[in-house]
C-alpha cells in the first residue's frame, strides 16, 4: 500500500474560503480608527507587506489553475480600493506608501508559489 502524495489541489478549498474570510475582515478593520499601541518606524508598511503576501499566496492556493496576472491585478485593485476608503474618512489617511508595500507583498507571494512549484516540479518524479 502506498502512502498518499501531498497534493496543492487539497489545499484549494481551504485557501479559498481563508481569502473569502480575509478580505472583508481587512476590509473593515483597515477603516477603524487606528489603535494606540507600540509603534515602529514603518512597521505598518511591513504589515501591508505580510497581508498582501498572504493574500497573494492564498489565491494562487485556492485558484492555481487560473493566470497569476488575474489575481496579482485584482489584489493590486483590492489594496487601491482599501487607500481610497481611507482617503474618505476623516480618522484615516491614504497612503501611496501603504499601496506600495501592498504591491511588494504580492510580488513576494506570487514569487513563493513560483518557487514552491518550481521546487515541486524538480523532485516530482517522471
Amino acid at each position: 500500500m502506498q502512502p498518499k502524495r501531498w497534493s496543492i489541489a487539497r489545499l484549494q478549498r481551504p485557501c479559498r474560503v481563508a481569502l473569502g474570510i480575509a478580505l472583508p475582515l481587512v476590509f473593515v478593520l483597515s477603516l477603524l480608527p487606528d489603535q494606540p499601541g507600540p509603534q515602529f518606524s514603518h512597521g505598518d508598511k511591513l504589515l501591508h507587506a505580510l497581508a498582501f503576501c498572504m493574500f497573494a499566496l492564498l489565491a494562487r492556493g485556492g485558484w492555481p489553475e487560473r493566470a497569476a496576472a488575474r489575481w496579482l491585478w485584482m489584489l493590486l485593485g483590492y489594496g487601491a480600493a482599501i487607500e481610497l476608503a481611507q482617503s474618505l474618512l476623516p480618522w484615516r489617511q491614504a497612503s501611496l506608501l501603504d499601496w506600495l508595500a501592498d504591491a511588494a507583498g504580492i510580488a513576494l507571494g506570487a514569487a513563493l508559489f513560483a518557487w514552491q512549484a518550481r521546487a515541486r516540479r524538480a523532485v516530482a518524479p517522471v
